[in-house]
């Protein structure tokens, strides 16, 4: 990515010398007024107006800013709506800096879901029971409370260009009935498994003040109670 050597209009307007001026232009008689001449930082490219380096607003790794500043937006006004330019305005850089950490909101949304993703494949790999799917999966969700709240609660999210990352999500409910169900259930049991899950993931996103473990030990009490049915 080209290095940035201008400030914004509203910049200039304030200090009208740009970077790498010589002393001799317009920017030099009022050198003393703004300060001498800075460095652009080409992870930031620009502060708006109002956020300065040093205040903690632009500070820690740019992917993270991006990905945390994504999912607010794609929560607060959906995935849909929330467009790229909005998200690098928020974050405090150029559309094109957030096209060189991700391609597409696509892919800001697949990486937005992977560690929960990644979390919940471990569960079905390593649980032996019911009991142990139904848990680990309450704890992948609740530890990731947010990014499955958008997967769950957001419809705009369905696209012919997520359908990757939602197949995934797909897959992991299908196997996760599954091996809750247990080996050659019949159809009853494995209502019974689908309700359960049901029970146990659902209701995550409807309660986002109660606290991780109470909510868990409920969840999970609720959960196990429909197994165990007559």
């Amino acid at each position: 990515m080209p290095a940035i050597n201008s400030e914004p209009d509203s910049a200039r307007r304030l200090c009208p010398r740009r970077v790498g001026e010589p002393d001799g232009s317009i920017g030099a008689a009022v050198a003393e007024r703004c300060g001498p001449a800075v460095s652009v930082d080409t992870e930031s490219t620009y502060l708006p107006v109002g956020r300065m380096v040093g205040s903690g607003a632009v500070s820690g790794d740019t992917r993270t800013r991006i990905l945390d500043t994504a999912l607010d937006l794609f929560s607060a006004r959906t995935y849909k709506a929330a467009s790229m330019r909005e998200i690098a305005e928020h974050v405090g850089i150029t559309k094109p800096s957030l096209y060189h950490h991700f391609r597409s909101k696509t892919e800001i949304l697949s990486n937005l879901v992977r560690p929960a993703v990644e979390q919940l494949e471990g569960v079905l790999t390593s649980a032996r029971t019911p009991e142990e799917v139904l848990g680990g999966c309450i704890d992948a969700m609740l530890e990731h409370r947010k990014a499955m709240a958008l997967l769950l609660r957001d419809v705009s999210v369905h696209t012919d260009e997520t359908v990757e990352t939602m197949t995934k999500v797909t897959d992991i409910v299908r196997q996760a009935t599954d091996l809750i169900a247990g080996r050659r259930p019949d159809w009853r049991r494995r209502v019974r498994a689908a309700q359960a899950f049901a029970a146990a993931t659902d209701p995550i996103n409807m309660f986002p003040n109660v606290p991780a473990k109470d909510l868990r030990d409920e969840l999970l009490r609720g959960a196990t109670a429909i197994l165990n049915w007559p």
